[in-house]
């Protein structure tokens, strides 16, 4: 682990890895990486208005198609997740639906009303306004 001086030896010594053979380089080179991207790639059948029309937003953004790609699935699948997320919201509320505002802790609504007045007249008294 460690070479003859005090200092650790950075250097990436030959022995089987898991990283790529460029990674490999990078790490001989500047002693360790803490993180590589690993991408698959994937075969994806377009035809050639829809090319078109990617290309075109691609070059308007200054990206790659395969950039706008990633983008579009992206914001796809997150919009998904918030539908989900929705949904489940909404059935949770449908199955146990809340109260009119009354619950161990009084009217609700009550105290919003009575307390809305109360700012709106304290705000009024101190900007020296009638009450309305």
């Amino acid at each position: 682990m460690f070479g003859s001086g005090s200092q650790p030896d950075t250097t990436l010594e030959p022995r089987q890895t898991s990283l790529c053979p460029a990674a490999a380089a990078i790490c001989s080179s500047h002693g360790t990486v803490t993180a590589v991207a690993v991408r698959t790639q994937t075969l994806v059948q377009l035809n050639d208005d829809l090319i078109e029309l990617l290309d075109a937003r691609a070059a308007s953004r200054g990206i790659s198609r395969s950039r706008l790609i990633r983008d579009l699935l992206e914001a796809a699948l997150a919009d998904d997740r918030r539908a989900e997320i929705s949904r489940r919201m909404i059935e949770g509320y449908s199955r146990d639906p809340q109260s009119d505002g009354r619950d161990a802790w009084g009217d609700l609504n009550a105290w919003t009303d009575e307390n809305t007045r109360a700012n709106f007249a304290a705000l009024d008294a101190e900007e020296g306004r009638e009450r309305w």
